[in-house]
């Protein structure tokens, strides 16, 4: 009698281990995507926006506020972007390559502008 005791608990307690290790490897298959979609956000939202704020402002300048005949646009470099977002060169750089891996920005004249 005591067997058919002891083989039941043996088996809840299995059970119960299969059944949590499966949880915690759908919880972290599933969870892996979200935080790194969460990570990608965060850097975009605050590391890459600003860069592409500054590139709108001085685009809007070079097209609307000069006469028409010096209506091209202008470039800024790593230092410019740098010194006007209070960050170094090495994250500048960074967010440049990935606006530029996004298509959003291209080189012009040694410097950055947005794309047309």
């Amino acid at each position: 009698m005591w067997v058919w005791v002891w083989i039941k608990a043996f088996f809840h307690t299995w059970y119960f281990t299969v059944a949590g290790i499966m949880g915690i490897l759908y919880s972290i298959y599933s969870g892996i995507p979200a935080m790194f979609r969460t990570w990608d956000f965060l850097i975009e939202r605050f590391r890459d926006e600003p860069v592409l704020d500054i590139l709108r402002e001085q685009n809007f300048m070079a097209k609307e506020l000069r006469p028409p005949s010096f209506a091209r646009r202008t470039s800024l470099s790593v230092g410019e972007l740098a010194k006007k977002l209070n960050r170094t060169h090495q994250s500048i750089g960074k967010s440049i390559k990935r606006l530029k891996r996004k298509d959003l920005i291209e080189l012009y004249n040694g410097g950055i502008r947005l794309k047309d």
